[in-house]
């Protein structure tokens, strides 16, 4: 079987999740040894781990900004000498959001290993 093609799927497999133990039993039934097939999934969970970094970095960036969101309406609203209570609220709320969004981007960042399931189908 072409090696090239075997090593497409097993990546598929973990990009969408599978553990790489299921993963590792699948290519040495292909015909891999065990040396090379342990090396493979190494290079494949290395990449997905970059690939989760990746997304992590770009939550914070999305976070920083959402959580700017409350803080320039405050000043906004004071220099207009008064708040709408609804609209700060909903402001607020867009700045938790980006709380969320920092925690998460720095959990990814920290440990891209804790992060399952498949990665297309994260936010």
């Amino acid at each position: 079987m072409n090696l090239e093609k075997i090593e497409t799927d097993a990546r598929a497999k973990i990009f969408w999740g599978e553990s790489p133990e299921s993963v590792l039993a699948e290519l040495q039934s292909k015909g891999l040894g065990s040396r090379e097939a342990l090396e493979m999934i190494e290079a494949i969970k290395k990449e997905r781990q970059a690939s989760i970094r990746s997304t992590g970095i770009t939550k914070i960036i999305v976070g920083s900004f959402l959580l700017a969101v409350p803080i320039i309406a405050y000043f906004i609203f004071r220099a207009l000498g008064f708040v709408p209570l609804k609209l700060f609220g909903f402001t607020i709320a867009i700045g938790a959001y980006g709380v969320w969004k920092l925690i998460t981007g720095t959990m990814n960042i920290l440990l891209p290993g804790s992060e399952s399931g498949d990665l297309s189908d994260r936010d």
